[in-house]
């Protein structure tokens, strides 16, 4: 199987199992938190019926077992803080359910990341969206830009009523200590006699799970940005609200001695799309859609068949400087310059081969 990867920084795999391979130095150094380990004191994880948790009074678990069952989805309640979600066991975490810290509809962001922008009013701009990232808020009657992560969101979309394209929010680049949500979309322009734009959705969350065993997936582990909100439109140019920008991927941590995705597993930093006009039949984004999250895996004995959607950090590896799929003499021009930040044994493997 082969796992495409959506970042500029990133590895590439066309086989199901990788073990135990050794990077000859690391660009991407595991964050202070990723030995974070389990004591054990909040016992066993195991509901039976969907749960949210309150992160008001905690947002770092110290489970002995983790196991989400098939049907059965784990969700949270953010705080005003925003903080981040920490999963850790002793023992082995199976999820087989749903873990999701994905941001809501209109502002709000999944646990550790931003909220997205208010929709102006009575002409005046939309707010940005919050956060590095935070997608621009559109001018007069405009929908707001997309916001990013770790890839770039979209551009806005215009019409015979718009004129101005809003290009999207600078990337973050990942760096040592990085364990934070995507950012929020912008708002959208306010619209003329009193029709506000519309707000930008928020980011997706962050999620970390460690053990010193076996992370075991077969549902959905999600982290992924709200859509930006649909706004009312008219058939006159100046009765309409601008819709919001989209809200970006959030970022999902593994540690482990072995991670294992199955087939039907899924880990997804997915932006969410930018809002549409309420009038348009075809449903097209006009506000701007959210970029791809982070998704760090780190493990020596891996096992990836399922479906990866986000920029893949995997064992501190980068193999396709340029992120077109291929690994070319372009990534060994690149390779030559940064020697000190490519698994070798790795990118000679991967040379010459398409994905």
């Amino acid at each position: 199987m082969t796992i495409h990867v959506t970042s500029p920084k990133s590895c590439v795999f066309n086989a199901v199992l990788v073990s135990s391979f050794t990077c000859l130095s690391v660009l991407f150094p595991a964050p202070g938190n990723a030995d974070m380990v389990s004591n054990g004191s909040d016992g066993p994880f195991h509901p039976l019926q969907n749960t949210v948790i309150d992160l008001a009074g905690q947002n770092v678990f110290n489970f002995t077992t983790i196991t989400i069952p098939d049907g059965v989805k784990v969700s949270f309640i953010n705080t005003i803080e925003s903080v981040p979600v920490y999963f850790l066991a002793t023992d082995d975490i199976v999820i087989d359910g749903t873990l999701d810290v994905s941001g809501g509809s209109s502002l709000a962001a999944g646990p550790g990341g931003y909220v997205g922008g208010l929709g102006g009013l009575d002409g005046a701009s939309g707010q940005p969206g919050f956060g590095p990232g935070g997608g621009y808020g559109g001018i007069y009657r405009h929908p707001g830009g997309g916001s990013s992560f770790a890839t770039t969101g979209t551009e806005t979309k215009i019409d015979g009523c718009l004129s101005e394209i809003l290009p999207p929010a600078p990337p973050v680049p990942y760096e040592q200590d990085l364990f934070e949500g995507g950012s929020g979309g912008g708002g959208g322009g306010g619209g003329a006699y009193g029709v506000a734009g519309c707000n930008g959705g928020g980011g997706g969350g962050a999620v970390y799970l460690s053990t010193p065993w076996t992370i075991s997936i077969e549902g959905n582990v999600l982290a992924k940005g709200a859509n930006g909100v649909t706004c009312y439109t008219s058939a006159l140019c100046g009765i309409r609200g601008g819709p919001g920008g989209g809200g970006s991927g959030g970022m999902i941590r593994l540690l482990a001695d072995t991670i294992i995705l199955e087939p039907d597993g899924v880990l997804n930093c997915s932006g969410g799309k930018g809002g549409v006009r309420s009038l348009d039949a075809s449903l097209t984004p006009y506000g701007g859609n959210g970029g791809y999250g982070y998704i760090a895996i780190k493990a020596p004995h891996l096992d990836l068949s399922g479906d990866i959607l986000g920029a893949l950090i995997l064992n501190d590896c980068v193999v396709d400087f340029d992120n077109d799929a291929d690994i070319d003499g372009v990534d060994a021009s690149r390779m030559a310059a940064n020697l000190d930040s490519v698994c070798l044994n790795y990118f000679a493997e991967s040379f010459g081969r398409l994905y």
